[in-house]
């Protein structure tokens, strides 16, 4: 698999979340976990485009505009 940038728009991990917390109110801790990894690694999916644009950039970004 190549995961791209992480899943997303304004709705779905605001909804993991929600479906995080239900899961531990229901104590489905095996549930818990897979939905917080899979949070986790949409975060950090998110994270290494953005440390990727600073090493092609340079690191002196003030006042520069980046869109992706």
């Amino acid at each position: 698999m190549r995961p791209g940038l992480g899943f997303g728009g304004g709705c779905l991990p605001k909804d993991l979340a929600g479906f995080i917390t239900r899961a531990d109110e229901l104590e489905a801790r095996e549930a818990v976990g897979m939905l917080r990894e899979a949070a986790g690694v949409n975060a950090r999916r998110r994270q290494r485009v953005i440390d990727l644009a600073r090493e092609e950039l340079g690191s002196d970004l003030r006042g520069k505009r980046i869109t992706v």
